[in-house]
């Protein structure tokens, strides 16, 4: 119910569906009375009823246009209901003045026009606001999806050529600067062939894998794909005849009160019996009508769905006037009444199943939009984790192997005697060591470590200065085991909150704790301190932007002893959107 109120608020909330529905109800229901009329009237009585109608729609429109805007947000929805009952009296008022002034009454019968026109202006603009403006909420939401989900595609799409394209140009780099200092050892200078090894140390090697893994940033997509969200009529009406279009709920509160006005006129005083029997017999025959829509064939078409659709509803008028006239002895046998009630019961239906259909659409649409911008956030967080352990490989093959094999040969050189001359075969075997450690720049890394050692090193190294209590969920340590990038992800955001827990905090007692999720496509890692409570006013950092590149989500509360942060974490195992 507060949703529906707050969507009455919403600015398009009186709109032209909501006029053109208002307006066709209206002039049916005049259809409908003309057959009460004098029978030498009626087109002067269809001419009133098209006034009481224009009428009701220029209250909407001053409504729209012009009261509406100059209310607080706050105020809307309540405008709103109160301008479509000013339109509701407003044609009560100048159909029931009208009729008067042409003779076509003997009295003024304005109220129960104007219970009429609950059922014609009210009912019809209170539902359909609510229904239109749930349907653009749904779109205009399935929109900002479909433009985040296309950036993400986008991303994705330039985010592995990005990294492949850094990989070669990294190891061209590191390669071409390499072989361009091991080109320089003639052999002939043992003072200048041990300077331009340790150039290449203190120059390259160094330098490079400082560097790496460490200003690694995650570049927003260049181009955004286009998706399209426009739902095309055609398209809801088949939506409407597939699935079941016939909601019993919705017509018999739709139609119920025009049936009351009916009767009132028809039985008078004792209309409470028969309004009753014809509410009861609504709901069956509704509910009925659903039940029987499952067993209709499935190989007809749209078409005939559509007109078996019209002639239930129709039916639906000409069968209550016949039982009421069987049961209750009133006379609602005038044809022309009988059919108009059936065109205006029909276009409720129709109303009310094409707005349903249009909502069940875009509600479909709406999830299918979030499961995929989910999913590819998951591979997003991934893919850039192992773009950023890509260079962090390359990283630690320079700081280990080729560093290692470089000072290896350095000191070979050293310990030469001075003046010594070296031969194409002694400096190849200087080179040859340097050669082959750059082949390991293009193997995989080896050293992935999983999260329960990972975490374990990391209270082991802070032993004596803050104790850390570890707590794993039941299978998560199953799970990360197969998931080497969300194990590096959990550690290093673990690493990174107890580091500031401990420098910003002074905590001294640590807890930490992992778990998966519901769906078990994720994991949830809890770290709470005893630490200094965190400032509102804090700016946020480096830190801050890891959490927010390496996970789906995370909070961070303060607690009545501390500090609490929350992340959750995609697994790398999951089956993501290609």
């Amino acid at each position: 119910m507060k949703t529906t109120w707050r969507r009455l608020g919403r600015r398009d909330a009186i709109n032209w569906i909501v006029i053109s529905v208002v307006s066709s109800l209206s002039l049916i229901g005049g259809l409908v009375g003309t057959n009460l009329a004098n029978t030498a009237h009626e087109l002067l009585f269809f001419g009133v009823t098209v006034i009481a109608v224009a009428t009701a729609v220029a209250t909407l429109l001053l409504g729209r246009f012009l009261i509406r805007i100059m209310v607080k947000s706050s105020l809307r929805s309540l405008t709103t209901v109160v301008v479509f009952e000013l339109a509701a009296v407003m044609r009560a008022f100048v159909l029931s003045q009208l009729l008067v002034e042409f003779h076509l009454i003997h009295t003024n019968e304005f109220f129960w026009r104007l219970y009429g026109s609950q059922a014609n202006v009210f009912f019809p603009a209170i539902i359909t606001s609510a229904l239109v403006s749930m349907a653009r909420e749904y779109s205009e939401k399935n929109q900002e999806l479909a433009d985040s989900l296309a950036t993400l595609v986008s991303t994705k799409d330039e985010l592995a050529e990005r990294t492949a394209h850094r990989k070669d140009s990294l190891l061209r780099s590191v390669r071409e600067q390499l072989n361009n200092g091991m080109a320089l050892l003639t052999g002939n200078n043992l003072n200048n062939d041990a300077y331009q090894l340790k150039s290449l140390i203190d120059e390259v090697v160094r330098p490079i894998s400082h560097r790496l893994g460490r200003e690694f940033l995650t570049e927003d997509a260049t181009t955004v794909s286009t998706f399209s969200v426009k739902i095309r009529w055609a398209r809801i009406w088949a939506a409407a005849l597939e699935e079941n279009p016939i909601h019993p709920l919705w017509f018999t509160l739709w139609t119920a009160p025009v049936a009351l006005q009916w009767f009132v006129i028809f039985a008078g005083q004792r209309f409470l019996a028969p309004y009753l029997s014809a509410l009861a017999f609504f709901i069956l025959w509704f509910a009925a009508a659903r039940f029987l829509w499952n067993y209709l064939p499935t190989k007809l078409g749209l078409t005939a769905r559509g007109v078996a659709y019209t002639l239930s509803t129709f039916a639906m008028a000409f069968t209550m006037n016949w039982f009421v006239q069987i049961v209750f002895r009133l006379g609602l046998n005038d044809a022309g009444f009988v059919i108009g009630e059936a065109l205006w019961i029909g276009m409720i239906t129709w109303t009310i199943s094409l707005v349903v259909a249009l909502r069940n659409t875009l509600r479909s649409t709406n999830e299918k939009l979030t499961t995929a911008n989910e999913e590819l956030k998951r591979r997003l967080i991934v893919e850039n984790v192992s773009a950023r352990h890509l260079e962090e490989g390359i990283s630690r093959v320079l700081h280990g192997p080729v560093q290692d094999a470089i000072a290896a040969s350095l000191k070979r050189i050293q310990a030469m005697p001075p003046g010594t001359q070296l031969g194409e075969t002694e400096i190849t075997a200087i080179r040859q060591p340097i050669e082959e450690a750059l082949k390991k720049l293009d193997q995989k890394d080896p050293h992935q470590i999983s999260a329960e050692q990972g975490i374990g090193d990391l209270a082991a190294l802070w032993a004596g200065v803050v104790e850390i209590e570890v707590v794993w969920g039941d299978e998560v340590l199953n799970c990360l085991r197969n998931a080497a990038t969300t194990s590096s992800i959990v550690i290093e955001l673990v690493r990174e909150s107890v580091s500031n827990a401990i420098r910003h905090g002074d905590a001294q007692h640590i807890w930490i704790e992992a778990n998966l999720n519901d769906s078990r496509n994720d994991v949830v890692i809890s770290v709470s301190n005893d630490g200094l409570q965190v400032s509102h006013n804090a700016l946020p950092g480096i830190g801050t932007s890891l959490l927010t590149s390496m996970s789906l989500s995370w909070s961070r509360v303060n607690t009545e002893v501390g500090v609490t942060l929350t992340a959750t974490i995609p697994l790398q195992a999951n089956s993501f959107i290609s």
